[in-house]
């Protein structure tokens, strides 16, 4: 007769990197680690070994385990700004050229219809200084547009009793969010900021099906699907 195998999921921290991982339970003598190429990374071990003892094994190849997923998303970009005047950026799929400005007053202002994100900074051309700046005003445009997100997309998933979840943004290279199930936490990536609305909503509904399936199965895709059905144009979103 064959052993089903068990399914949870776990996360753990190495300085600045969080790795989250799936643990598949089944009748094996050595534990094993795959990282699949969307960005899943799966840990095969007996159901007695210890979950500090795979925590501890998932640690010491950490390091193995980033490469594999900095290679899968080679699509995330990572090219480092000068925020120089008429640089671009995305913000939700729309393009805006960047402006600095003398204000004794440091702020950021958003010109919609002049397509440009003005930097008003005491020094124009500290280069450092701006990037301060910009890069404050967006943590705080990623935590207003990921809460607002997270909000409007938990009633979807009604009657499956998911909770309210932590939300945590980080400046992730390798994924575009993950989810602790155990911990109630989902985690999206700063980067995500730059992706179009659609696709957005799309992660932040992939991630909070993993509270219903810990895994990547036909069940979780099909859960998706019931509540995007457009869910792979958005996901090609991403790719853009």
């Amino acid at each position: 007769m064959a052993v089903k195998s068990k399914t949870d999921s776990r996360v753990v921290r190495i300085h600045k990197n969080e790795i989250a991982y799936f643990v598949i339970r089944k009748p094996v003598k050595n534990i094993n680690i795959r990282v699949h190429p969307d960005n899943t990374v799966h840990v095969s071990a007996g159901p007695r070994v210890p979950d500090r003892v795979l925590d501890d094994f998932v640690i010491q190849k950490a390091g193995w385990i980033l490469r594999c997923l900095e290679k899968f998303e080679a699509r995330i970009p990572a090219a480092e700004k000068t925020y120089a005047d008429g640089e671009i950026v995305r913000i939700l799929g729309r393009e805006y050229a960047l402006k600095s400005s003398f204000s004794k007053k440091e702020e950021v202002r958003v010109d919609s219809e002049g397509g440009r994100i003005i930097l008003l900074t005491r020094n124009p051309i500290d280069a450092a200084g701006k990037k301060r700046l910009y890069e404050k005003w967006l943590t705080q445009q990623c935590d207003k547009v990921f809460r607002l997100i997270l909000a409007q997309s938990l009633p979807l998933f009604k009657g499956y009793r998911i909770p309210a979840p932590e939300l945590k943004i980080r400046k992730m290279r390798s994924r575009w969010g993950s989810c602790a199930a155990a911990k109630k936490t989902v985690t999206l990536s700063k980067m995500l900021i730059a992706a179009p609305r659609p696709a957005v909503e799309y992660v932040v509904v992939h991630e909070l099906a993993h509270f219903v399936h810990q895994n990547h199965s036909k069940e979780f895709y099909g859960l998706v699907r019931s509540i995007l059905p457009d869910y792979k144009e958005r996901k090609k979103m991403l790719k853009q």
